[in-house]
């Protein structure tokens, strides 16, 4: 992402926390990351921003808001228990909210604002700063070579990102391979044959891919489960790139037959699988920096949060500076950071 590139000072650092940190809290939660990266792509104009910007009016990046009071309040889910779990018998499943952040603190949510700080910025707002902003940084550059969607997987990623998109990324190609691939998983991933898949199937299709490519080996204490580990790792990008994906396709508004109130934009169809795989790949590299600065250094542990505190992001910054992010480009002081 172009927002990673030329970090080279805390100064930098510091005045790229505070865009994110839009509403003034002092800590920047996935969601506000998110958000700030994707919009940094879609002010810059990057393939990648314009495939993430496909989404129609009203989705993620557009006008609706991630830390929606509905959002806030519902319980996290729980992972598919194995290969045959999570498939809906029918089209009305209810659309899964997105897990609670931690509650050790009380962060302003997005679009609420209040009377010291004002309402966070929209999509529309952000973009639009940001386009000024990047006029005064340098070219992008990076030392990977991108993917035919402009992700460009650097040397600051950590191998459990490459793994996990290794699995996914040759279904994003526009090539008669990755259609033929699309088709399969599509069928996968819709095991009803309704053509619209719930995010529960959508996780449940992720789950067995990582499973096939990295199955479990080894027995009792010398159970090794790689496929599994990295469904769980990166179990926060999957809602995100549903929700995305789901927003492509035009929604009537009208409900689904044979449910009660799902709409076209409560599934992922056929036509919107493509984005669906191009997106949980780039959401992957955006956490994957995310948890890289969260605790204070790589990899999971008790430390991360799932918030980053000034002090983490000054002290780790330097480590996410080759994912390929526009926005982080060209920070050179402590104050810019």
């Amino acid at each position: 992402f172009v927002a990673f590139q030329g970090i080279s000072t805390k100064g930098d650092a510091t005045a790229i926390f505070k865009m994110m940190d839009d509403n003034g809290g002092g800590i920047v939660l996935l969601d506000e990351w998110s958000f700030f990266l994707k919009n940094c792509e879609v002010a810059a104009g990057t393939p990648m921003g314009k495939l993430l910007n496909e989404d129609e009016e009203g989705g993620v990046g557009k006008k609706e808001q991630l830390f929606s009071n509905t959002m806030t309040k519902s319980k996290p889910t729980t992972p598919p228990k194995s290969s045959n779990s999570g498939r809906s018998k029918s089209p009305g499943r209810k659309k899964v909210p997105e897990p609670e952040p931690p509650k050790k603190r009380n962060p302003l949510k997005r679009g609420a604002g209040n009377k010291d700080t004002g309402p966070a910025k929209s999509a529309e707002e952000l973009q639009a700063e940001l386009k000024e902003w990047l006029k005064t940084k340098p070219p992008f550059e990076t030392t990977a070579e991108p993917t035919a969607f402009g992700l460009a997987i650097g040397k600051t990623a950590s191998k459990d990102l490459k793994d996990f998109t290794s699995c996914f990324e040759p279904l994003a190609a526009e090539t008669p391979e990755g259609e033929k691939l699309r088709d399969e998983g599509f069928l996968a991933a819709d095991p009803n044959g309704n053509g619209l898949c719930s995010l529960a199937e959508i996780e449940t299709f992720v789950l067995k891919r990582l499973l096939s490519k990295y199955p479990n080996t080894g027995k009792g204490k010398d159970l090794k489960t790689p496929g599994q580990d990295l469904f769980k790792a990166f179990r926060p990008c999957y809602i995100r790139a549903f929700k995305d994906a789901a927003d492509y396709a035009k929604d009537d508004g009208k409900t689904i037959k044979g449910t009660k109130s799902a709409k076209q934009d409560d599934f992922v169809d056929k036509s919107e699988f493509r984005l669906f795989c191009v997106y949980v790949c780039i959401y992957a590299s955006m956490f994957d920096a995310f948890s890289k600065i969260d605790g204070g250094g790589a990899g999971r542990d008790a430390n991360d949060d799932k918030r980053i505190e000034l002090d983490e992001w000054l002290k780790g910054y330097k480590g996410v500076n080759d994912h390929g992010f526009v926005a982080f480009q060209g920070i050179s002081t402590k104050g810019d950071a």
